[in-house]
């Protein structure tokens, strides 16, 4: 009988055994590696936050005087908001919307040193359109064929005299057309939470162009955070090429601290008014923000819903102004967090200085908790921050102080007893 060696001539059973093998062979190292992982490594540290959710001024709310028509909220920043009356209905803005025609035009075109940014050319046909626009009541200012107006100059005749003209001219050198700016001004509605708005056109003549309080108090935060627009809001008056010098509608501006932000009046939307200030409160500079829609009586003329909404905002900012206090939140050292392990050992995390806020008395202002991911348990290691205001929202101003958080001691490792009991 011939001789059979076994290389490839293995019988089939003893190859199938041999291929068990390995199998159990790697099940059987992935066990062992599983087993060592948490010999060595035990579980992750349960986060616990320790801290008060707010804190509270101690006194009574003040009494707001809010309008006895349209919509009204204020806030403070880094604090939040004291209240708002009127809901949430969605109503015309007139020249409002202006403020976020400027913030893309800025954001588009960014001004830098003294470059002139994005140029207006007027042509005839724009001229034509200026005093076709004059006759039916629209605010614009007289442009004259051939004249030119740098980017600084179009929005001073933006924001200042609040030139419908010029919101028309700047949205179609901007994006081609007007219809395309305004795709823009919504989108970008969208990305600031302003969920209760609808841009139609880019001066906010048109009274289908709505929002609310509360969603332009959201679009003057992030306006305020672009240095060139809160230059331009906050001036009273502006030289323009043809038209000499304007005024700013806003006469509140240097008084009460007002830094700006934009008036808007139609006869659908009545007197409106974005409006910030900002004093010291104990030291500290306290930013005030907040609208006025919809005051007075269309009737009685432009002028007069205008000064409605002065009034109105003026009597909630020096409201507001007169009851903040500074207060001392958590003092430092303060326990907010606690890691957990899992076999129960804990370590706190305490905050490294004190953390203050201004509010009025009776209003609570949130306390967040933000944690670094998979962070070190270590004596002294940082932990992650606490913040006032609401958390995460700094695109909008509202986070407000953020001071550190730090681990007092170590967290030891689980246990021999809790590891060997743990391996499978």
């Amino acid at each position: 009988m011939p001789f059979c060696g076994v290389g490839n001539s293995q019988p089939t059973a003893m190859r199938r055994g041999s291929t068990q093998t390995r199998w159990l062979l790697v099940v059987a190292a992935a066990v062992t590696i599983a087993a060592l992982r948490v010999l060595t490594a035990g579980g992750s540290p349960l986060m616990v936050s320790i801290m008060p959710e707010a804190v509270i001024v101690p006194g009574a709310p003040p009494a707001i005087p809010w309008p006895s028509q349209g919509e009204a909220t204020v806030l403070v920043e880094g604090a939040g908001s004291l209240g708002s009356i009127g809901g949430e209905a969605p109503m015309p803005i007139a020249s409002v919307a202006k403020v976020m025609t400027a913030s893309l035009i800025l954001r588009d075109h960014p001004l830098k040193g003294n470059q002139p940014g994005l140029i207006l050319s007027i042509t005839p046909a724009e001229v034509a359109t200026t005093t076709a626009d004059e006759q039916l009541g629209k605010s614009v200012i007289p442009l004259v064929s051939g004249e030119q107006l740098s980017e600084f100059q179009a929005l001073e005749a933006l924001l200042l005299p609040s030139a419908d003209n010029i919101a028309i001219d700047l949205s179609v050198a901007d994006a081609g057309s007007e219809t395309k700016f305004v795709a823009e001004m919504n989108s970008e509605a969208q990305v600031l939470g302003m969920n209760h708005t609808l841009y139609t056109d880019p001066s906010g003549y048109d009274p289908a162009t709505v929002s609310t309080a509360s969603d332009q108090v959201l679009m003057a935060q992030a306006a305020l955070q672009v240095p060139t627009l809160a230059q331009i809001v906050s001036m009273r008056s502006a030289n323009l090429p043809v038209v000499g010098n304007v005024s700013n509608y806003n006469a509140l501006l240097g008084t009460g601290g007002v830094i700006g932000v934009k008036t808007g009046s139609t006869e659908s939307a009545g007197g409106c008014l974005l409006f910030a200030a900002t004093k010291s409160i104990a030291g500290r500079p306290v930013t005030v923000v907040g609208a006025v829609l919809g005051q007075g009586n269309p009737a009685n003329g432009a002028g007069s819903i205008i000064s409605a909404a002065l009034d109105a905002s003026s009597r909630l900012m020096a409201t507001t102004f007169t009851a903040l206090q500074s207060v001392t939140g958590l003092p430092a050292g303060t326990p907010v967090v606690e890691a957990i392990g899992p076999d129960g050992a804990h370590v706190a995390g305490i905050i490294r200085s004190a953390i203050h806020t201004t509010m009025a008395p009776g209003v609570p202002v949130s306390l967040s908790l933000a944690l670094l991911g998979n962070p070190s348990v270590a004596r002294g290691a940082n932990a992650g921050t606490v913040s006032t205001g609401i958390a995460g929202n700094v695109s909008n101003g509202m986070a407000g102080e953020r001071v550190g958080v730090t681990w007092v001691g170590s967290l030891p490792g689980p246990s021999i007893a809790w590891r060997i009991d743990h391996i499978l």
